[in-house]
């Protein structure tokens, strides 16, 4: 088994800090796992993709790649860059959104066949629970504990004790507050098929 994700957001809202959680909550579950960060301009609102990728055995593949089991957009401004992402043969697309018309999805994305879309409204939880930095919402956490429900591979527990490892008090408080309510708020929107 090979799980291969790209978070895609803008710069500062911790795409790359959701990739580093979701590989470290991986090994949690005793699973090999990678995480790394391909930026554009290094500045607050530029695009920033994220890559991880998680196995049950040694990953040998290292480096950028654009076709995925799995795509996470933490903001629905970088849709019109998605053309050059493919979705694999019953993948699974996140939007951080609290709903989303399919059939506008579908000028988008490049499908390779059926994939599930899902949608969590990771800005409202991140400002509920304050996760909030010069006016943004900081969504990654949030949009890690919906994903991690999606992916089925990682107990909630595992998550959480990565976020313990990565932050303290009050912060570490917060964001798995965020985790939690987003777990329990994925919404899933149904099925685009490759016609």
């Amino acid at each position: 088994m090979l799980q291969e994700i790209i978070f895609y957001g803008r710069g500062g809202q911790g795409a790359v800090t959701s990739s580093e959680l979701l590989a470290a909550a991986a090994s949690y579950e005793n699973f090999y796992s990678q995480a790394f960060a391909f930026y554009g301009a290094e500045r607050r609102g530029a695009p920033v993709m994220a890559f991880s990728r998680i196995s049950d055995s040694v990953i040998y593949k290292h480096g950028m790649f654009f076709e995925v089991d799995s795509l996470v957009v933490l903001d629905r401004a970088v849709l019109p860059k998605l053309k050059d992402i493919k979705i694999r043969k019953n993948g699974n697309l996140l939007i951080n959104a609290s709903l989303i018309n399919l059939n506008d999805l579908k000028k988008y994305l490049n499908f390779i066949e059926n994939v599930k879309v899902y949608t969590v409204d990771a800005n409202a939880i991140a400002k509920n629970e304050g996760l909030v930095m010069a006016g943004w919402p900081l969504v990654n956490t949030s949009i890690l504990g919906a994903f991690i429900k999606i992916l089925g591979i990682i107990k909630l527990d595992s998550l959480l004790n990565a976020i313990d490892e990565n932050f303290e008090g009050q912060i570490a408080e917060k964001n798995k507050k965020a985790v939690k309510d987003a777990y329990e708020s994925l919404k899933e929107m149904g099925e685009i098929k490759n016609e």
